[in-house]
């Protein structure tokens, strides 16, 4: 996935033309993770970036068969936003840090999944000493 300037405008254009020319197979079947869309949200109005989102970075990443992972922050934006936001994505996955026993704990849940089945339970992550990351039991 190519980078995203911060103004969407700048690349809307180029994934269009991209589009049109054909995705090229070495462009396919890509995993694109965005670790701070809010950053994206800091610099233009929620109304551009949603119709960004929803006419031009989404339908170029379904074009190119690629799997896109979106981390967004709570209370960056309008809970309008997030609401409209969380409806162009095929599932919405949640994280959370808890402080328990002076311990710092992390969960993780499946929230939504458009179209499957899924359990929705907060499960335990645990960091292995070789680095992995697991559901605890």
């Amino acid at each position: 996935m190519p980078v995203i300037p911060l103004k969407p405008s700048d690349s809307s254009i180029a994934f269009g033309q991209q589009m049109k020319a054909g995705i090229v197979e070495s462009d396919r079947r890509l995993l694109h993770i965005d670790d701070n869309a809010g950053v994206l949200v800091q610099y233009n109005d929620e109304k551009t970036f949603l119709d960004f989102l929803r006419t031009r970075y989404l339908p170029f990443s379904r074009a190119r068969e690629c799997v896109v992972i979106h981390a967004l922050l709570k209370d960056v934006a309008s809970s309008s936003f997030y609401k409209q936001y969380e409806s162009l994505f095929e599932g919405i996955i949640d994280f959370k840090s808890e402080e328990q026993e002076n311990k710092l704990q992390h969960y993780v849940r499946v929230r939504s999944l458009r179209g499957r089945g899924y359990d929705s339970r907060w499960r335990r992550l645990r960091l292995l000493d070789n680095g992995e990351v697991t559901i605890a039991d």
